[in-house]
This record gives structure tokens, sequence and C-alpha cells, in this order.
């Protein structure tokens, strides 16, 4: 099964947010997720299986965000709609 998988930061651990069957659950949760990390809307593109935000997580502390195995072992990066959807969700829940 396929899952999405986060690490906010340098001093988080990955964690699941749910599997690509429940997409748009999945989704929601991850910005769920990085609103409650800190994260600052809108997120970007930024190095491999990552992206960046407004805020802390910048540079080398980047928010790795994936589609990966249930060890949390890489399949494919989000697709630009995927990505979009989380800003979405993340902006919702930030409050902004």
């Amino acid at each position: 099964m396929t899952k999405l998988w986060i690490r906010a930061g340098d001093v988080d651990e990955y964690n699941d947010m749910g599997s690509e069957k429940d997409h748009i659950d999945t989704l929601d949760n991850a910005g769920l997720y990085l609103a409650n990390s800190g994260a600052i809307p809108p997120l970007s593109p930024s190095a491999d299986l990552g992206v960046i935000d407004q805020g802390e997580f910048s540079g080398r502390n980047y928010i790795s965000i994936f589609w990966g195995d249930a060890e949390a072992e890489p399949i494919r990066e989000l697709t630009i709609g995927e990505l979009a959807e989380i800003n979405v969700n993340l902006k919702h829940y930030s409050g902004l």
C-alpha cells in the first residue's frame, strides 16, 4: 500500500499521513499536520522529494514529503495538483 510520508524539518520523524487509496483524506491530513508543525503557506518544490515553506522550513531544513511504501521508502514525488491541494488545506488549517 502506498502512503504519504512527511518529515517537517530535521528534528521531525517520518509520519504516515494515510494511504493513496484515501487520497482526499490523506492530503487533508497533510495540510493539518503541516499547519500544526508551523509551516507557512505556500509550499513550493525544493530538494528531491521535498518542499520549502515561507518560514523556518527552508534550505537544508526542508519538508520531506513523498508517496512511499510501508517502511517510508520513496515510490514517487507529489504531483503539482497534489501539492496545490495540500497548500489549500495548509492555508485553511493555518487560518490564513
